[in-house]
C-alpha cells in the first residue's frame, strides 16, 4: 500500500531529508550530489519510476566497475540510452543517482575532467533484483 503525497508534502519531505543530511544548496561533493538526487527522486517520482532508476543506476555502476571506471567516469547520455533501451529522462535520473552531472554537452560524469568511456551493453537491467 502506498499513499499519494501532495506537492507541498513532497517538497517538505525533500527539504527535511536534505536538511537532515546537511547538504548545501549547491552540493559540491559526489556523495552530496548522490544524496541530494536520491532525496529529490525518492520524494517526487512515482515509486515504479524511482525503482527503475535505481535498477538502471546499479547496472551502470556494475558496468563501470567491470571496465575499471567505478570511481571517476564520464559517459555519453545517448550511448547509455541506447544500451539501456530506455528514455533519456530515466537515464539522467540513474546517472544522477551515481553522483553524475552534465560535465559537457551530452556527457554525464562525476568529475569535470573525467575522460569519456564507452559503457557497452547493460544487459537486461530491468530484470535485475
Amino acid at each position: 500500500m502506498s499513499i499519494e503525497l501532495t506537492p507541498v508534502e513532497k517538497s517538505r519531505l525533500y527539504l527535511a531529508q536534505v536538511d537532515a543530511l546537511k547538504i548545501s544548496d549547491d552540493p559540491q561533493t559526489i556523495r552530496h550530489r548522490m544524496l541530494e538526487r536520491r532525496a529529490w527522486l525518492s520524494t517526487h517520482l512515482d515509486p515504479q519510476d524511482y525503482a527503475d532508476a535505481l535498477r538502471l543506476a546499479e547496472a551502470i555502476d556494475m558496468k563501470l566497475v567491470d571496465i575499471g571506471h567505478g570511481l571517476n567516469f564520464a559517459v555519453s547520455l545517448r550511448e547509455v540510452r541506447e544500451e539501456a533501451e530506455s528514455d533519456l529522462t530515466e537515464c539522467v535520473w540513474a546517472l544522477e543517482l551515481l553522483g553524475a552531472h552534465e560535465v559537457r554537452p551530452g556527457v554525464y560524469g562525476n568529475h569535470d575532467s573525467a575522460s569519456e568511456v564507452a559503457i557497452g551493453n547493460l544487459g537486461d537491467w530491468r530484470l535485475s533484483v
